[in-house]
């Protein structure tokens, strides 16, 4: 998967910062991991439900849900499946149907 010019789902330009491409909108949270040297997409991150975060591991294929609450951080791993970050509604929602079965 090749790191995309903007932001998939908004196509606002990302907020770099060594290392990770961000964006951060009233609808959604995306960041992109990579290796600076050579630009290799390591990871990405989406924050959904406030309070979770899937973190897909794209050399690994793993990903791991990670929920917050005030005292307890929480992690699960669902079956991995590339992103495609062309539907963010579609991928949160596949992400939640996986989670149910876990």
């Amino acid at each position: 998967m090749k790191i995309p010019k903007n932001c998939p789902i908004c196509d606002k330009e990302w907020l770099n910062t060594n290392g990770n491409l961000s964006c951060v909108n009233n609808d959604h949270v995306i960041s992109f991991t990579f290796i600076q040297n050579t630009g290799e997409l390591w990871g990405i991150t989406l924050r959904f439900d406030n309070d979770k975060r899937a973190h897909f591991f794209l050399k690994r294929k793993e990903i791991t849900i990670s929920c917050f609450t005030t005292d307890l951080l929480t992690s699960i791993y669902i079956p991995f499946f590339e992103p495609d970050l062309s539907n963010y509604e579609a991928l949160i929602a596949k992400i939640k149907t996986y989670m149910l079965f876990l």
